[in-house]
């Protein structure tokens, strides 16, 4: 594994608070807009697992309001505001960081390499 600069690391964090503060917001929102009941609903889906996305790595926070998605053209649900992390999201992320990593020790010409960074 490559070690981080300190300003990747600083990137990194400043765009998982953004990414925090937006998802409080949204949680916020929805919350606002549900009644206890629908919450409860919504939470226990998240637990079983049933709140589904498009992607095997990621669920839900909007179909698990029971809502439809609305970004039916999106096929990516990683950069989504609904979007729920899960361990699987984690290790897609790490292992396409690693594939990317891989490409870019490997590329051969500076275009190349411009790409795959």
């Amino acid at each position: 594994m490559t070690s981080l600069t300190p300003a990747e690391i600083e990137n990194i964090v400043s765009k998982a608070t953004a990414s925090f503060k937006k998802t409080s917001e949204l949680v916020s929102k929805l919350y606002s807009s549900s009644d206890r009941s629908s919450i409860i609903k919504a939470l226990h889906r998240i637990g079983n697992g049933e709140a589904v996305s498009k992607q095997d790595e990621c669920e839900c926070l909007y179909t698990a309001f029971d809502k439809v998605c609305p970004y039916d053209v999106n096929h990516n649900c990683m950069i989504c505001d609904y979007e729920i992390s899960t361990k699987s999201t984690m290790f897609l992320m790490v292992s396409e960081y690693n594939r990317l990593m891989e490409l870019y020790k490997s590329s051969e010409s500076l275009n190349e390499k411009e790409k795959n960074e």
